[in-house]
């Protein structure tokens, strides 16, 4: 019977504008496949880069005004519960105000912006990527 061991990769990216990734162990190579429309910064409901009150402006509208959608739904959903409701409008503004707890990472641009690993991942046609790429 062959020894095996197990390995373990830690891999930490800094996404800017340039996406072409490959990992290198020894002599073997791997290609790193990032989407950027999967990358988000939670809490930036509007997509424009920081995350404030026009993103709860934006939300309420969507939720009770029959505003536009949120280009990332992911993004809009500030508690991470798989919904985007009332419970992200007051998360959002805790936050901002009231000194309450930083959305779930990936949190929002100021912190960092990254792909959600957590679950149920909701849709987004844009995340943050829609500029990093610019």
């Amino acid at each position: 019977m062959k020894n095996t061991w197990p390995l373990t990769l830690v891999l930490v990216l800094c996404i800017t504008s340039s996406i072409d990734l490959e990992a290198r162990i020894g002599n073997l190579r791997f290609p790193i496949d990032v989407d950027l429309e999967e990358i988000l910064g939670r809490g930036d409901s509007n997509n424009d880069g920081r995350v404030n009150i026009s993103d709860t402006s934006f939300l309420c509208l969507y939720l009770f005004a029959g505003g536009q959608e949120p280009p990332c739904l992911n993004q809009a959903d500030v508690d991470d519960n798989g919904r985007v409701d009332l419970s992200d409008i007051i998360y959002l503004n805790s936050w901002l105000f009231g000194g309450g707890a930083s959305p779930p990472s990936p949190g929002p641009f100021n912190q960092h912006c990254a792909p959600d690993l957590t679950l149920p991942n909701l849709s987004c046609e844009a995340g943050c990527g829609s500029y990093l790429s610019d």
